[in-house]
């Protein structure tokens, strides 16, 4: 289209669903160059960020939905591909995190990839250098405990992948430098949650206060400053073991999980 400017082709091209964008990068170079640009990407999602859908694991399969598709054919979960799948040892997928249709699986234990479960796409999360230095600390100070969580801060335009580690050091992963580090202690007893809930530039858990009897919190973990600060739970909520942290119509909420 020797016509159309540059500008022009990339205001069609951003209107158009993600697989039909991936296609177009076959045209030419300059499509390509033009589709895979940060600008390009952030319109993109802007334009689309209403249209989600719900992924959902079951064993060792992760599943798509189009929760406003016809009730029809369209309607029903669509299993799709996704790192390590087919390997003998994988025999459950877990969910730690999503955004801009991004999501941090772990197919297998400690083996974690960010996944674009639409375009196929996939980048695995170096494995974390642990100091060995760092002893665990005393079972009754801190419960050993794992949490994870993956994010995205847009004040610095990075996406960051969470560890909480022997529930008491935290390890970041940026995908922007391509490393690790490790920032401040777990100033927590422990996570009730495994996976946390991003919101608004920040990973929130469940955690209990580190004090004898400690209270809970909602434990907000800011990706761009890489600090802590507590977020007042709900009053009317005393019994926080069956509850998650999770988000709707944009706002940070509590889900209440029943055994049936």
């Amino acid at each position: 289209m020797p016509d159309l400017s540059q500008d022009i082709i990339a205001d069609i091209l951003s209107r158009l669903p993600l697989k039909s964008v991936c296609r177009f990068r076959c045209v030419s170079k300059s499509w390509f160059n033009l589709t895979t640009e940060p600008h390009f990407i952030n319109t993109h999602l802007n334009r689309h960020r209403k249209k989600q859908k719900i992924l959902l694991s079951s064993n060792n399969s992760l599943f798509s939905l189009d929760p406003e598709a016809p009730i029809d054919d369209d309607m029903l979960p669509l299993e799709i591909d996704f790192p390590l799948k087919n390997h003998p040892n994988t025999e459950w997928v877990h969910m730690f995190g999503s955004c801009n249709g991004l999501v941090c699986i772990m197919p297998q234990p400690e083996a974690f990839f960010i996944f674009n479960p639409t375009t196929r796409e996939s980048l695995r999360v170096p494995d974390c250098p642990m100091p060995g230095h760092i002893c665990p600390p005393e079972p009754q100070e801190v419960m050993f405990h794992h949490a994870y969580s993956f994010g995205y801060a847009p004040s610095i335009d990075d996406y960051k992948f969470v560890k909480v580690a022997y529930g008491c050091m935290v390890l970041i992963f940026s995908l922007k430098s391509s490393s690790w580090k490790r920032v401040q202690d777990f100033p927590y007893k422990h996570c009730l949650e495994k996976s946390g809930t991003t919101l608004n530039g920040a990973v929130h858990w469940l955690c209990r206060r580190l004090e004898v009897g400690g209270t809970c919190v909602i434990a907000a973990f800011d990706l761009a400053q890489e600090k802590f600060s507590d977020l007042p739970p709900p009053e009317s909520v005393t019994d926080y073991k069956r509850f998650t942290t999770g988000v709707l119509r944009g706002c940070l909420c509590l889900l209440h999980q029943h055994d049936r």
